[in-house]
């Protein structure tokens, strides 16, 4: 299978693939970092995904007290 026949059920639906992040077992953050450097947020999928562990450290961890903050 080539990456072009991977994007093609994408691209059939109308979307453009623009980022297709390694397969490493890093690639939600990867996309991510991708991502928020399009508006000028520059972080490595390593630092970003420090920063995500550190906050979700941070904050509560039972669901009620999620939804409760989210809001």
């Amino acid at each position: 299978m080539t990456p072009e026949d991977l994007d093609q059920p994408f691209s059939e639906q109308g979307y453009d693939v623009t980022y297709n992040p390694p397969g490493d077992g890093n690639c939600q953050f990867s996309a991510l970092a991708h991502l928020l450097q399009t508006i000028g947020i520059f972080y490595s999928e390593e630092s970003l995904w420090r920063e995500i562990v550190r906050h979700l450290t941070k904050i509560q961890t039972t669901k009620m007290d999620f939804i409760l903050n989210f809001s």
